[in-house]
């Protein structure tokens, strides 16, 4: 199997020009950690991660005793709620293409901590391999040799 038989195509994109804050929402709502970031012409740009954005936050705060973190936390995100989510975005981040091998999707699921990885065909995202999908098509195919 490859990378197009296991993989979705309704992942979630959010638009290098959103805002920090209109991200957060969506994400919020969509109950995700991260999410692929397109330009205009749906050219795939960046990847937005909720942990590694949280992370660059807290690395900016060093006094942890005088100051509650989530009392610093909320005024900070209000600070950067109105920028672009490109200040924000990784341009540096793993995908996949259609035709790889599932076993190559699974072992890249395995070494990153990103939320899904996208699938990218002549530079455009076509889709995204999940976790939880790959797990589902190695457990289906399990149930059918049996």
């Amino acid at each position: 199997m490859t990378v197009k038989d296991i993989m979705v195509t309704d992942v979630p994109v959010i638009s290098d020009f959103d805002t920090v804050g209109d991200v957060i929402r969506l994400l919020g709502r969509r109950r995700l950690y991260g999410s692929a970031v397109v330009d205009l012409e749906q050219n795939l740009v960046g990847y937005f991660s909720l942990n590694r954005f949280l992370s660059s936050l807290f690395d900016s705060y060093t006094d942890t005793k005088s100051l509650n973190r989530t009392e610093y936390l909320a005024p900070l995100l209000q600070q950067v709620a109105s920028q672009e989510i490109s200040d924000y975005m990784e341009e540096d981040f793993d995908s996949l293409s259609p035709s790889q091998p599932e076993e190559e999707a699974l072992k890249l699921l395995l070494s990153t901590q990103l939320e899904y990885i996208p699938v990218v065909k002549d530079n455009r995202l076509v889709g995204g391999v999940e976790k939880g999908k790959i797990l589902q098509a190695l457990l289906e195919r399990g149930i059918e040799k049996d």
